[in-house]
C-alpha cells in the first residue's frame, strides 16, 4: 500500500501526495469523529444530521478519488464493508434489547464505510476493539463514576478511536 510504503521508505513528492489522497476519506471522518465524540461524550446523542453530513462528505471525497482514478473496485469494497459493519450492529442492537443506541448503529455505516476505504480486512477487528475499548473504559472509571447495569456510556467515541487505530494497524500489516 501507498500509507506503508511512505513509512519505510523515502517517498517521493508523487507518493507522498498519491498517499494523502488515498487517505483522505480517513481525514474527512477524523474531522466528524472529533466533533461526534465530543457531542456523545457530554450529551450521549449522535446528532443525525451531523451523521449524514459526514457520510455524505465520505461518500463524496470517495467518490472524486474513484472519479480521478478510473477504478470503482475500492469504492464497491467501501460500501461493502459498510453494509456488512451497519448489519452487524443492527444485529447487536437487537441481541442487546435497545441497550445500544441508534445513533451508533448510524454511524456505524460510517465507520464502515471508512475502514472499507483504508483497510477493508480490518472491519471486523474495528468492531472488537470499540467493544474493547469501550470495556475498559468502564473497568477504568468504575470506581470513579458510580454505574448500574442500566448507566449509559457513550459508545461514539470508543468507535472512533477503533477506526483510528485500525486504520493505522491495516496499513501497517498490509
Amino acid at each position: 500500500h501507498l500509507f506503508r510504503a511512505s513509512l519505510f521508505k523515502t517517498p517521493d513528492r508523487r507518493g507522498v501526495m498519491n498517499t494523502l489522497m488515498y487517505l483522505s476519506p480517513l481525514w474527512v471522518f477524523m474531522i466528524f469523529a472529533i466533533a461526534l465524540s465530543y457531542i456523545d461524550a457530554k450529551r450521549h446523542i449522535l446528532p443525525n444530521r451531523l451523521v449524514l453530513a459526514s457520510l455524505t462528505a465520505i461518500l463524496a471525497t470517495e467518490i472524486g478519488l474513484v472519479t480521478i482514478s478510473q477504478d470503482i473496485t475500492k469504492f464497491s469494497e467501501s460500501v461493502l464493508v459498510g453494509l456488512e459493519t451497519l448489519l452487524v450492529y443492527i444485529c447487536l442492537l437487537v441481541v442487546s434489547r435497545g441497550k445500544l443506541g441508534m445513533g451508533d448503529v448510524k454511524y456505524s455505516f460510517v465507520t464502515g464505510l471508512v475502514m472499507g476505504w483504508v483497510a477493508p480486512q480490518m472491519w471486523l477487528v474495528c468492531i472488537w476493539v470499540a467493544f474493547t475499548l469501550a470495556s475498559l473504559w468502564v473497568l477504568v472509571t468504575a470506581r470513579q463514576v458510580h454505574r448500574t447495569r442500566h448507566s449509559h456510556i457513550a459508545f461514539g467515541p470508543f468507535m472512533s478511536i477503533a477506526v483510528a487505530i485500525c486504520a493505522v494497524a491495516g496499513q501497517i500489516n498490509s
